[in-house]
């Protein structure tokens, strides 16, 4: 395996560890951890507010719930940007994630999951700023585990150009068959690059 992919697997580590570190404080701090899901009410006084404190208690429980969601398969791309203030790397995934304020995961329909699938655009615009992408770079987890990586364009190399395209579309069909059907709308589908150039804005990752 090259170093690539030793970063990668390091980074899975951590970024998995603080999904658990997230979930294990949201089952720690309940409001109430002495009311339990099956605590009964002395009389009827005690009802309102014993429903009220395990109502407050449930929702630490569901957004535990939540956070599990990821730990299969977090992400699957990343992006690094050069810009004027340094160099910075995000990762896209089906689903975003901010933990601590700190935003782990950016959501695959958000302004740069599109740029994702840009496969042609290599440099954008943003507040004054250009940002210089210098790797695309799709990977692959199952259950928590790191299968492989496959970097899609890598800044320098022209060979990328066309290999990302071959990519776009395999992994692109890939992760449609995975997402949930709307009853109304259907899968959610990005405009084509030449539909989207007017309404998508150019991103620019947060320091």
């Amino acid at each position: 395996m090259g170093s690539g992919y030793h970063e990668e697997k390091q980074k899975l580590h951590i970024i998995i560890k603080n999904i658990e570190k997230a979930i294990h404080n949201l089952i720690l701090s309940k409001p109430y951890p002495d009311i339990g899901l099956y605590s009964t009410a002395r009389d009827y006084s005690d009802l309102a507010n014993l429903h009220f404190m395990k109502k407050q208690n449930m929702e630490n429980v569901n957004k535990a719930e939540q956070l599990k969601i990821y730990l299969p398969s977090p992400y699957f791309a990343r992006m690094d940007f050069r810009i004027a203030e340094g160099d910075s790397s995000i990762y896209i995934g089906k689903k975003g994630l901010e933990v601590e304020s700190e935003r782990l995961i950016y959501d695959w329909r958000s302004q740069v999951g599109q740029c994702y699938y840009s496969k042609k655009e290599t440099t954008f615009s943003y507040n004054d700023y250009l940002h210089e992408l210098t790797l695309r770079r799709s990977i692959n987890i199952k259950n928590g585990h790191l299968i492989n990586i496959h970097d899609e364009y890598v800044q320098g190399d022209d060979l990328f150009a066309y290999f990302s395209e071959i990519g776009a579309v395999r992994g692109f069909a890939s992760l449609m068959k995975e997402l949930p059907v709307h009853p109304k709308i259907g899968v959610y589908t990005p405009l084509p690059a030449k539909e989207s150039v007017g309404i998508r804005h150019p991103y620019r990752p947060e320091a």
